[in-house]
């Protein structure tokens, strides 16, 4: 699962230790993403690569027009060290709204 706030992105997995009755929640804060710097989220899904571990949020901005792709990768990462800058790499879609329209959805 995946959740913003105004500035960031976390995502995270549910899971049980062995024999507990109780979930475990683990949260990382993910790499920040160039893409989404200074605009506010609307919505957030998840992608997972089949057999893989790597997963990217898709992530609905500027009022419903516009998708930005960003790594869910934890964020200072482990496997570089802790770098600090932001994702460069994700990708951008604008969104067409005449199909909105058409139904009479268009806002």
């Amino acid at each position: 699962f995946a959740f913003s706030d105004d500035f960031q992105i976390f995502f995270g997995s549910m899971g049980r230790e062995d024999g507990s009755a109780s979930q475990l929640v683990s949260l990382k804060l993910a790499r920040p993403c160039e893409a989404l710097e200074g605009v506010a989220v609307d919505d957030i899904a998840i992608h997972c690569s089949t057999g893989s571990q790597a997963c990217s949020a898709f992530v609905l901005h500027g009022h419903g027009s516009e998708i930005a792709e960003c790594s869910l990768e934890a964020w200072p990462s482990e496997v570089d060290g802790s770098s600090l800058q932001a994702e460069e790499h994700g990708r951008e879609w604008e969104l067409q709204r005449m199909w909105l329209q058409d139904l009479g959805l268009n806002r």
